[in-house]
């Protein structure tokens, strides 16, 4: 990415902005995405000095509609108020991985984990967070040590009144209505906390010096500044455009018409810019890879397919009672080679049976062995059938290849007719844990997909209309002798990496070397482990 000059947007967001903040969302926590999910990582929000995760509101409801959020609440404030204010503390309450947005203190804590941890960073945007945010001799373009001690020792004398002059500043431009509303939101936390905890947030803000990891970025970054920000002026913004240019991938900043809180200010223009800049990032999973991986194994799917079996027959076992009566029309979906279509055709004889598979090349092969009398090529997230057509789906360890899991669920919602059956089978977080601690030790690459966990997937389905889910959790390990027969047991199956992320071009014999030896050590006296977390659904319509 190369560097841009200062430039000014009036873009239109194409996530439709909210005038209230959801109860629903106002603490810290995992939200998954409630329509189309744009990115395979969460977005995680870190807020500013003073307040906590409440301060984002109907900015965070409105990024929710498109991205996994994770919303933190930073240590000294909010639910971690008990905590040091520092980036140690910070460390244990953030996920694996995600792009982080961070306004405030909040973007400059995410500008040094993202130098410090950046394997954790996968791309960094920030709102108006300066290099400094206490003016030095070497950065001139920041608050004033006068006015930033005022603050300091306002907090020994009215730590609510300090809170209302500092919310003042932070809201300047802002309508009445959204000053009240901002004035509320730092005022929510000074209920809960002593005035400790904000002095020792100001320590840890006026400590932030971000002038060299600024030239550091390895990853793509978007910085936003309002250009009538009382805190962080707009003239900033040149000298975080001159480090910026010396990072090995230099950022981008841009000035919006706003002030400090320009994601209340400028909404619409903050959520276009985000959305925009997100979208050339590296692409979600690709789904025709994972057709063309499918489809060159299924001649020998079957002969390694033992797992996939046990998990089939296992989710029959769990849900016996699942199809009482005659679902009429029932779905296999993610059907490979047909083994559970044939299965299921031979214990439903009254019923149709549908075969449906993204690969092509697996419908092709049950067709010859007639397993199956109806084939369809189908996304399970773009499903080709009518709604409320089908009376029950089968799904075995297919939609964890998929994109979205919310929108293979609202799928599976739509087709279903109502006092319909989905029973779904998927790997959850923790599958093949022991090829991903092999790969770490080689290099830092992905070379294991990542998992949605089963607790995300029971909360869609509740918030998607599912009337009842019921899960049931099973741990199931594999030993092979060696890690020849192990990647021979993978690439039989087509269970191939798909996530962004993910070395590209061959790996070297050195490398592979490394990953043998670092494999070994794991090794027990059955053979080399690999374990999958496997998760069985009953949705009930």
């Amino acid at each position: 990415m190369t560097r841009a000059a200062v430039t000014n947007t009036t873009s239109v967001s194409p996530i439709s902005a909210r005038k209230a903040a959801p109860a629903s969302l106002v603490r810290a926590g995992f939200y998954p995405a409630r329509g189309q999910r744009l990115l395979a990582e969460p977005l995680v929000l870190l807020h500013g000095w003073g307040c906590d995760s409440r301060i984002w509101g109907r900015f965070a409801s409105a990024l929710n509609q498109q991205f996994d959020l994770h919303l933190i609440d930073l240590p000294g404030f909010g639910e971690n108020g008990a905590l040091p204010a520092n980036l140690e503390s910070l460390l244990p309450l953030l996920p694996k991985r995600g792009y982080y947005l961070g306004w405030s203190l909040g973007g400059m804590v995410a500008t040094e984990l993202a130098v410090t941890e950046p394997e954790r960073v996968l791309g960094l945007i920030t709102l108006a967070a300066n290099g400094r945010f206490v003016a030095t001799e070497a950065w001139p373009a920041a608050m004033a040590p006068a006015t930033f001690n005022v603050f300091y020792e306002g907090l020994a004398q009215s730590l609510p009144g300090t809170l209302k002059r500092f919310a003042l500043l932070c809201g300047a431009g802002l309508e009445k209505a959204d000053l009240t509303w901002l004035r509320q939101a730092y005022l929510a936390g000074a209920e809960e906390l002593s005035g400790d905890s904000y002095r020792s947030g100001l320590d840890w803000l006026a400590q932030c010096d971000n002038q060299q990891a600024l030239t550091q970025l390895t990853q793509p970054s978007l910085h936003l500044l309002g250009d009538s920000d009382t805190l962080v002026p707009a003239a900033a913004a040149p000298a975080l455009i001159e480090r910026l240019a010396q990072a090995p991938v230099p950022g981008v900043v841009r000035l919006l018409a706003a002030g400090h809180t320009l994601f209340l200010q400028a909404e619409a223009a903050v959520l276009s810019a985000i959305c925009e800049w997100l979208a050339e990032q590296q692409p979600l999973r690709d789904k025709s890879q994972v057709a063309r991986s499918f489809s060159r194994a299924a001649s020998s799917y079957d002969s390694v397919a033992g797992l996939q079996r046990r998990v089939g027959e296992q989710l029959l076992s769990h849900y016996r009672y699942a199809w009482q009566t005659n679902p009429e029309i029932l779905l296999d979906l993610g059907s490979g080679t047909g083994y559970f279509s044939q299965l299921l055709a031979e214990r439903l004889p009254e019923t149709l049976v549908v075969s449906a598979d993204i690969a092509l090349g697996m419908l092709n092969h049950a067709r010859v062995r007639g397993f199956g009398h109806c084939f369809s090529a189908a996304d399970a997230e773009q499903l080709p059938f009518a709604t409320g057509s089908v009376g029950g789906i089968f799904s075995s360890l297919a939609i964890q290849w998929c994109e979205c899991p919310s929108s293979v669920l609202a799928e599976l919602h739509r087709v279903l007719r109502p006092g319909g059956v989905a029973l779904v089978a998927t790997l959850g977080e923790g599958t093949m844990v022991e090829l991903a601690s092999a790969w770490q030790q080689v290099d830092s690459y992905r070379h294991v997909n990542e998992f949605t966990p089963a607790a995300v997937l029971t909360t869609l389905a509740g918030q998607l209309g599912f009337r009842r889910v019921t899960r049931q959790s099973e741990c199931i390990t594999e030993y092979f002798p060696d890690l020849k027969s192990l990647s021979h047991a993978l690439k039989a199956l087509g269970a191939h990496n798909v996530n962004q992320g993910q070395a590209a071009g061959l790996n070297g014999r050195a490398k592979l070397k490394a990953l043998t030896a670092a494999y070994e050590s794991l090794r027990v006296s059955a053979g080399l482990p690999l374990s999958y977390q496997v998760e069985y659904l009953c949705l009930e319509r």
